[in-house]
């Protein structure tokens, strides 16, 4: 079975590509749309799924440099992590249930992206966005209250990633880049009319699938968006990138596959207290540390003593 979904990246290779396939499946979209989740339909949704034609995504890539964070909560009794490993993805003998980009049989590294040329504050606003994901103490409204311990790796790519971006082709966005490559999608399909539709409703459909409010206990609301990721980041890319629904679409998501983990390395870790009332959340760094080499342990240093080491560093 060839590739279902193609990826593009310019104007010449969208259109050389498109002229070598059929068309997109339209009837495939009705019946993913028509499809009961509650239902044992995995089966049924991933034969869709490689039914559907060439459905034209934009690929992101991110090059050495790019910073991805990802929080983890930790209990009040438990002690500090200290390994890569216990930052990273979920082992396969815990993932045993489907959530937003993964499967039982796909694992995923989940975490949030900071933008190129970021400032302090901004770097602060990814964290949060990371926490979000994690934590229900910060995505949950009718929690007014409380406190959560967390631990949040800082991760930086070490060689090319790439990531099949899912947004909603007629919405507006306020995070730039999505916006940017929104219309650069647009700009593409212009060139390709008969496609236009089609391609914009399909991609329509899956953004709606990775929006989901899921409640606890309801995963099978994620069984699209999860066989999607599993099938795409096995055909082509390395995961997907999807707009932050936990932090209200201020932030950005990656789903990478565990292949590629070598091109990531963990390069700094942070303790932090998040505390929650009358609807505000503050984040309070605890501990922190700098990761040299992430294949050897590390330990986390009180933040004082942290911040008199490096401020001893850059002098």
């Amino acid at each position: 079975m060839g590739l279902p979904i193609e990826i593009f990246e310019s104007i010449n290779v969208f259109e050389t590509i498109l002229n070598q396939h059929e068309e997109v499946n339209m009837e495939n979209l009705k019946e993913l749309e028509k499809i009961d989740l509650a239902l044992n339909s995995v089966e049924e949704i991933n034969k869709l799924l490689n039914q559907i034609g060439p459905l034209p995504i934009m690929r992101t890539e991110y090059h050495k440099g790019k910073i991805i964070d990802r929080a983890v909560r930790i209990k009040d009794d438990e002690a500090d992590f200290n390994t890569r490993c216990r930052l990273s993805h979920a082992p396969s003998e815990f993932n045993t249930n489907f959530l937003r980009a993964s499967t039982p049989e796909n694992t995923m590294f989940y975490g949030s992206v900071l933008k190129d040329n970021y400032t302090i504050n901004e770097h602060g606003y990814t964290r949060i966005t990371a926490c979000c994901e994690t934590s229900d103490l910060l995505r949950d409204n009718t929690i007014a209250k409380g406190e959560r311990l967390m631990i949040i790796g800082t991760w930086e790519v070490q060689d090319l990633i790439t990531l099949a971006t899912i947004f909603d082709p007629t919405k507006e966005y306020t995070i730039d880049y999505l916006q940017e490559i929104k219309n650069s999608y647009l700009s593409f399909l212009k060139q390709n009319p008969k496609l236009e539709t089609k391609a914009i409703e399909y991609l329509k459909f899956l953004a709606k699938e990775f929006s989901k409010d899921v409640k606890n206990g309801q995963n099978h609301e994620y069984h699209i968006s999860a066989l999607f990721s599993a099938l795409i980041s096995n055909t082509g890319v390395d995961g997907v990138l999807y707009p932050s629904v936990r932090a209200a679409g201020i932030g950005l998501c990656v789903a990478i596959h565990p292949r590629v983990l070598n091109k990531i390395k963990l390069v700094g870790v942070r303790k932090c207290l998040l505390k929650k009332e009358n609807g505000q959340v503050k984040i309070t760094y605890l501990k922190a540390c700098d990761v040299e080499d992430d294949s050897k342990p590390f330990k986390l240093l009180e933040i004082e003593t942290y911040k008199k080491l490096k401020d001893i560093s850059s002098r």
